[in-house]
């Protein structure tokens, strides 16, 4: 087994850290209260019903593993890669895999046998058709 690598916290520079942290726990909390509520970001009550109903319409299945359970709202175009908030840019899916996605555009969902939602938008498929 490889050692784990220490390295210092970005943010302080004191703290040394290791993977899969980002900053030391002091400077996670900092950064997390600066981040401020969903409601301070601008994603209030609206975006809040929103994500309900995105949720109720999904029947909670991750878009992005097809497991039941989901509760997040993740944009299949990534707001950071302008995508907008519209319910046809929402899928519902689990807090870890909306975080591992991260801003990447995903071609298309792992889907393991089980069909899609019939509702929601379509997603983006790469099709190669010959001339």
């Amino acid at each position: 087994m490889s050692p784990t690598l220490s390295r210092p916290c970005p943010r302080c520079q004191t703290a040394l850290i290791t993977r899969p942290a980002r900053y030391c726990r002091p400077c996670a909390r900092a950064v997390s209260a600066a981040r401020g509520t969903t409601t301070e970001r601008g994603l209030g009550w609206s975006y809040q019903r929103k994500r309900a109903r995105i949720i109720e319409r999904d029947h909670g299945i991750c878009w992005l593993c097809n497991q039941a359970g989901a509760e997040t709202v993740d944009h299949v175009v990534p707001r950071a890669r302008g995508g907008d908030d519209s319910d046809a840019n929402l899928r519902a899916a689990h807090a870890a895999c909306n975080m591992s996605r991260g801003a990447r555009i995903v071609r298309a969902p792992k889907t393991h046998g089980r069909r899609e939602p019939k509702t929601g938008p379509m997603l983006l498929r790469i099709s190669h058709r010959s001339p």
